[in-house]
């Protein structure tokens, strides 16, 4: 049934270039880094979910450009908000949506850290866009935890965006001059 359904659909050469496919798909994994590698580059990840990596001008070929800069240590805010998350989950162990967070990172765990899904272009920027959702719910539901007094709550998760807002601006404006002064 398997072969007929891909016959009839004309994508029999996709079943039958599957090898080749399969070599294109996994060429952004990160078999040549070590584990240790791929827990930096994770680490910082995780904390890209909610502050800015820092990036730098790189010339290539005399053409500027705006890269991150290479993961090379643990980030302990990475660390810090991992184990937010954590903690987040078993206190809102029933909530379904805390359910559903959870398994979204436990997904980007398996995904960027134990098989190293896209740590071969070092910083994993892009998938904190796919993944921050999960992260940055399970935060919110800490805080709603931790802050039982609804005045209390909304001025501590003000004060929190607002020291993010200016955490990150600095990363944004020298994005802008870069834009600027090159193009």
């Amino acid at each position: 049934a398997f072969i007929s359904i891909f016959v009839i659909s004309g994508q029999l050469p996709q079943l039958l270039l599957f090898v080749t496919r399969f070599g294109e798909l996994t060429s952004s994994f990160a078999l040549k880094l070590s584990f240790t590698d791929k827990l930096y580059q994770f680490l910082n990840f995780v904390q890209a979910t909610l502050l800015a990596p820092k990036g730098h001008l790189v010339m290539i070929d005399g053409f500027p450009t705006y890269q991150l800069q290479e993961v090379t240590t643990f980030s302990i805010i990475g660390i810090i908000l991992l184990i937010a998350v954590v903690v987040s989950f078993i206190l809102n162990r029933k909530n379904n949506f805390a359910k559903f967070s959870f398994l979204w990172v436990i997904f980007s765990i398996l995904l960027l850290l134990i098989i190293g899904w896209g740590t071969t272009e070092n910083g994993l920027i892009l998938y904190s866009l796919y993944f921050s959702f999960a992260y940055l719910t399970l935060y919110y539901l800490l805080l709603k935890k931790i802050f039982k007094n609804r005045k209390v709550f909304v001025a501590v998760t003000v004060i929190l965006i607002i020291g993010v807002f200016v955490f990150n601006m600095k990363e944004v404006i020298n994005i802008f001059n870069f834009a600027i002064k090159y193009y």
